[in-house]
């Protein structure tokens, strides 16, 4: 029985990913994204630059640049450097103190 809940949960876990177009993306530059609303959906395509700290990097796209926040599970223990083309979707996080930075829900390798 533990093990049909392990496979039927594992399977269904598995099906929910989808790669194609995603609803309510409001953001898609560097530039938008330092003028956005905190919580927007952004989705950008450059590279990571530079690691500021733990989990914090600067990533730049032809618009410019911004801090983006990583969470080590996003990464999925892939190498990436600052050749690496990637596409990220997150958030807008608007702060007071430090500005406006992305915090990134998924990371994609570009080939």
């Amino acid at each position: 029985m533990f093990i049909a809940l392990t496979l039927l949960f594992t399977s269904t876990f598995t099906l929910a990913a989808f790669d194609g177009p995603e609803a309510d993306i409001q953001t898609r530059t560097v530039k938008e994204a330092g003028k956005a609303k905190d919580d927007t959906q952004i989705l950008f395509e450059g590279y990571l630059i530079k690691q500021l700290g733990d989990g914090h990097y600067l990533f730049k796209d032809l618009t410019g640049e911004i801090e983006v926040e990583i969470d080590e599970d996003v990464f999925h223990d892939r190498y990436i450097n600052p050749s690496t083309k990637i596409r990220i979707h997150g958030e807008v996080d608007k702060s007071f103190f430090s500005g406006r930075t992305v915090d990134v829900d998924r990371l994609d390798i570009i080939d």
